[in-house]
């Protein structure tokens, strides 16, 4: 299995990394604008993945722990670099614009384009926890680890589409310490 688990796990990487780029790009240069994205995603998805965590460790309950090292060492590096990445982009937009939450100069496509790969980011990152499911590593899973990634996607779309997208300060510490993590 551990062929097979890695090469889903580098395509699903490629083809996330592929759409983020791609996405970037069109928002960055000002060809495309974030669309009206149906308000129920970034709000069904956390209840999905909060309601997923204790259906996954109660399914995990009486079957041995798997092992993921092949997708989770993808993954890791995958999400780091992206963290990477979005740390440089949305770092770079508080040192042009400093650290006001809203600002009478309004948003730029660049700031807005480097929002919108955080929010896409936030969906990818609950891969950390049906990691530590598939292991059994229930002690991992705090209340504070499930919040924050429920709580994450929805703020980051709101973030978006109410224009208090002006603030590139959260997005950045999230992920500079996601990098760092």
């Amino acid at each position: 299995m551990g062929a097979i688990e890695c090469t889903v796990a580098t395509a699903a990487a490629v083809a996330h990394g592929v759409f983020l780029w791609r996405g970037y790009h069109a928002l960055a240069s000002g060809a495309a604008r974030v669309g009206d994205v149906s308000s129920f995603i970034p709000f069904l998805f956390p209840v999905l993945y909060v309601a997923s965590v204790y259906v996954g460790n109660a399914l995990m309950a009486g079957r041995k722990e798997m092992s993921c090292k092949a997708s989770m060492a993808i993954y890791n590096l995958y999400a780091a670099g992206l963290s990477i990445v979005m740390a440089y982009l949305l770092g770079r937009e508080v040192l042009e614009r400093g650290l006001s939450t809203f600002t009478a100069r309004g948003t730029t496509p660049a700031l807005t384009a480097a929002i919108w790969v955080h929010y896409h980011s936030k969906f990818i990152e609950y891969m950390d926890t049906l990691f530590m499911v598939l292991r059994k590593k229930k002690e991992q899973i705090t209340t504070l680890h499930v919040v924050h990634h429920a709580e994450m996607a929805p703020l980051t779309w709101w973030w978006m589409h109410t224009g208090a997208c002006n603030n590139a300060f959260g997005p950045a510490i999230n992920s500079v310490i996601h990098t760092a993590m």
